[in-house]
């Protein structure tokens, strides 16, 4: 099969919008491949939060009084994750929708695509706190072990 350059060129913009669509379908589908039901352990790993990066506080020797507030500190955040991913689901569906509208303007779909990114980084942002949230619970011995655990600077 003898593929046409030409084709390729003037159906550009096209195939650029397949792979920008194909690219949110697959960050979405990567960000959300948690499990839906947590338990106090997916609570104190991380799990729930859908991070890229799986913190396991397990190894830390956690107190019950540590436990418990990284537990309702968590359980908050998970409220506020799970509202932020169905805003996002949403919009990334009107966003493959407007696309391939005929009605839709550019500025229509660069306007839902800035409130997508918002989302996202607002989902980050509830990541990066939930981090720095579980740090301070942390005392020091702790910090330290879940720094050498996590491959991190241990000064």
């Amino acid at each position: 099969m003898r593929l046409n350059f030409n084709v390729f060129i003037r159906n550009k913009g096209f195939y650029q919008l397949l792979i920008l669509i194909w690219a949110l379908n697959s960050l979405v589908n990567f960000a959300f491949a948690a499990k839906r039901n947590s338990t106090n352990n997916d609570v104190l790993s991380g799990h729930y939060l859908l991070s890229r990066m799986q913190i396991d506080l397990g190894k830390l020797n956690l107190s019950p009084e540590q436990k418990a507030t990284i537990i309702k500190c968590r359980e908050m955040n998970l409220q506020q994750m799970l509202v932020l991913k169905k805003n996002y689901t949403e919009q990334k569906a009107k966003i493959k929708h407007d696309m391939f509208s005929i009605t839709a303007s550019n500025e229509n779909i660069k306007s839902d695509f800035k409130d997508l990114i918002n989302t996202k980084n607002q989902m980050d942002n509830l990541i990066l706190l939930d981090f720095l949230n579980v740090r301070q619970v942390l005392n020091k011995s702790q910090k330290l072990a879940l720094a050498k655990n996590m491959g991190g600077n241990q000064d």
